[in-house]
């Protein structure tokens, strides 16, 4: 049987792309990788391009295109300038025009679906694809298809989405089996707990769509009354909908999206910090209420989540520990980047279905989907540069040598990982019982807010000495945050939240990467440490670096000493 290739496509906010090969994904990237520029918003035409080269075939060799939208918003948007202005004006609240344009079912709106959809359709062409193999799959069904189909599980699963907005909705709630996904609620865009979130990530100066990790990340620090004051506020806003629980519904006349105004009135004058917490605490409250009404209105107690909100890791340990949740799979970098994934994933499962078999669609596994760094590549680059190099016969004992030592090391080797955590291969490294460690990587390259904590990768056979993870949660992918244990804290103090001792961990599998395996490995048995600090490798700023040109323009342009590249130890 010849083999079926699907790929997927997302052209929007962090655009992105992935192909599949007989059900599962053989190359997945983000445009921002190849564009250098963070959340890349727009038309994914470099990566397109990247994962036809690396995997060796041509556009006529792709059976099916998935696109990511039904909508395909306006491409004017499509630049970093456009999305700007767009944000600006929208989050200032003199977009109302837009939302009467763009927002309802109208014969203008209708227009604008039809009209933007035959742009991509012709785009497409230009490149190659036929009409005839391109299908538009709904925004959330993206998402609950990048659950669903990337978890452990095919058979009776409860899908849950959330983000700020997509195709005209902000929450689903999805039950499915086999290759079935069917949603039985849905929340319109104009009640998104997500709007809620990145509005007021913008009314503290901070970037929506991109920093509300840093919201989270402060809310900690924040306590007391001020922040009672704070959710009380924020609860105001949005509820459930008593008529039915699966639905979120505003308590405002305006619609989220619009909240800004009355945000600027009732948080003047109010400390951020305090914001911040009482910001986290409504929506890991509101999150809860909404899970336990889908569990109970259900019965199914394994779920699998998608979208934007649950990048927030601290209201994924609250769900966690539900006693009603069972088992819990949250896609790995679960925001609008996966959904060119989740949109090959369908048009697969549906072309199986089609011939009358079930999708042989197996569990995603390790993200590492990227391309790798070849020798030449590296050599090449390092030719045009004065470090100093020297290729290693046993470069992860070099590393590990390294690091039991204090020093801080960057390492580009092996395939890149896909979405918003680095994992080892593109990522700095140190010593995570050295708390000064963090002070140093800020001063050097990362340039991160004082009160943002790095993570640890933890060796799976050292799980158990430093988190607690009760239901045996599976915690490969840095999307759950975990308590860790008050007797071997001071080991990895460095990569844990300062305020609560909580930690983001990446539990590492030998098998699913050997080489990340033995760097943690020997460092162990130089330190009696299971876990390093690991944070992701780029300037602040700047996407996660690909290949060797931009591992080593990052060390040129930072303080960094020390870098892993493939074979190579690049020094300065």
């Amino acid at each position: 049987m010849d083999d079926v290739f699907v790929l997927g496509i997302h052209d929007g906010h962090n655009s992105s792309v992935a192909l599949l090969k007989n059900g599962k994904i053989e190359m997945a990237i983000q445009e921002e990788r190849l564009t250098r520029t963070k959340n890349y918003y727009g038309f994914p035409e470099k990566s397109i391009g990247y994962v036809l080269q690396k995997s060796e075939i041509s556009a006529n060799d792709v059976d099916m295109i998935a696109l990511s939208s039904e909508y395909q918003y306006n491409p004017n948007v499509h630049t970093r300038e456009g999305l700007m202005k767009h944000r600006n004006e929208e989050f200032k609240h003199y977009y109302i025009y837009y939302l009467k344009r763009f927002y309802v079912d109208t014969p203008l709106f209708r227009y604008s679906v039809k009209k933007n959809r035959e742009e991509r359709i012709k785009t497409l062409e230009k490149i190659g694809f036929p009409r005839k193999k391109i299908n538009f799959v709904n925004h959330h069904l993206s998402h609950a298809a990048a659950a669903y189909f990337s978890s452990p599980w095919r058979e009776n699963t409860l899908v849950l989405t959330l983000d700020g907005n997509g195709d005209g909705i902000c929450a689903g709630v999805w039950v499915t089996n086999g290759s079935e996904i069917k949603i039985i609620a849905e929340t319109p865009q104009y009640h998104s707990l997500g709007s809620i979130y990145s509005k007021a990530t913008f009314m503290m100066g901070m970037v929506p769509w991109e920093h509300e990790y840093k919201i989270m990340g402060l809310a900690p620090y924040a306590k007391g009354k001020q922040t009672e004051i704070a959710y009380q506020k924020f609860k105001k806003y949005l509820d459930l909908d008593p008529k039915n629980p699966l639905v979120f519904k505003r308590k405002i006349p305006e619609p989220t999206i619009h909240i800004y105004r009355r945000f600027m009135k009732d948080f003047a004058a109010m400390r951020f910090d305090y914001i911040a917490a009482g910001l986290q605490k409504f929506t890991e409250e509101m999150i809860v209420k909404w899970v336990r009404e889908a569990i109970k209105k259900t019965g199914i107690k394994r779920l699998a989540l998608g979208g934007g909100v649950f990048m927030n890791v601290k209201a994924n340990k609250r769900i966690m520990e539900l006693p009603e949740v069972k088992e819990l799979f949250i896609m790995p970098s679960c925001g609008d980047e996966t959904n060119s994934l989740g949109a090959a994933y369908w048009v697969y499962s549906m072309y199986k279905k089609e011939h009358g078999e079930m999708p042989d669609i197996p569990s995603i596994g390790p993200v590492y989907l990227g391309g790798d760094i070849s020798r030449h590549e590296i050599e090449t680059a390092l030719k045009k540069r004065k470090f100093e190099f020297n290729r290693e016969d046993n470069i992860e004992k070099t590393v590990s040598e390294l690091l039991s030592e204090g020093k801080i090391v960057a390492r580009a080797s092996g395939r890149m990982e896909f979405g918003a955590r680095a994992l080892g291969n593109r990522s700095i490294l140190a010593d995570p019982s050295d708390i000064l460690n963090v002070e140093e990587i800020n001063n050097m390259i990362k340039r991160r807010d004082f009160w943002m904590p790095f993570a640890p990768s933890i060796l799976d056979s050292e799980e158990k000495r430093y988190i607690i993870n009760k239901k045996g949660i599976e915690a490969p992918y840095m999307i759950l945050s975990f308590d860790t244990r008050t007797e071997s804290r001071k080991q990895i103090i460095g990569a844990i939240h300062r305020a609560d001792y909580t930690a983001r961990p990446q539990i590492v599998d030998k098998d699913w990467n050997s080489k990340y395996y033995t760097i943690i490995s020997d460092f162990k048995k130089r330190t009696g440490i299971g876990a390093v600090l690991n944070t992701s490798f780029n300037l602040h700023g700047y996407p996660i670096v690909r290949g060797a040109e931009d591992a080593l323009w990052v060390m040129e342009n930072s303080g960094l000493r020390y870098l892993a590249l493939g074979d190579y130890l690049v020094t300065k």
